[in-house]
């Protein structure tokens, strides 16, 4: 009986801290913003062609973004551009599209459509500096759940 008392204790206790952390995270996170934004620049040892061309291969991004299953390919928006979707773990996916493009200087990419993520803009610009290129990436994003902007604001700081 003294066994299953102090089990008892122990699932108490381990629920009860889930809960509270849980609560405290909610409560946390909608004390921050719903907006939020990012920027970091890179140079690279690379021509700018192959820099450009890399951000252009889509299909190839599985092979170095983290976590990314697969990608489905979804034909081009009304201005002609790009437009595909990303699938994570979790049943998470992000439809994205290029609405603006200036060749080897600038790309705007859309989050059209985004289950279980934050909606926004990534932009990346490309310049040349000291015969390396310089790769500068943006996003600005809109996280509507409490939960998701306590987890990216101190978990997931990528």
């Amino acid at each position: 009986m003294k066994n299953f008392k102090i089990f008892v204790y122990i699932i108490s206790f381990i629920i009860i801290s889930l809960l509270s952390g849980v609560g405290f995270a909610y409560y946390t996170g909608g004390k921050l913003p719903e907006r939020n934004s990012i920027g970091q620049s890179k140079s690279f040892e690379a021509n700018q062609n192959l820099i450009w061309a890399s951000i252009l291969d889509i299909e190839s991004y599985p092979l170095w973004k983290p976590n990314l299953k697969s990608i489905e390919m979804l034909g081009t928006n009304d201005k002609g551009y790009t437009k595909w979707r990303e699938y994570y773990p979790y049943g998470k996916s992000i439809t994205y599209e290029i609405t603006e493009y200036i060749p080897k200087s600038l790309i705007e990419v859309r989050i059209i459509e985004a289950k279980n993520s934050a909606e926004g803009v990534w932009i990346f610009k490309l310049s040349n500096y000291q015969n390396r290129g310089v790769l500068q990436v943006k996003r600005f994003a809109i996280i509507k759940s409490n939960l998701d902007r306590f987890i990216r604001r101190w978990i997931d700081t990528k």
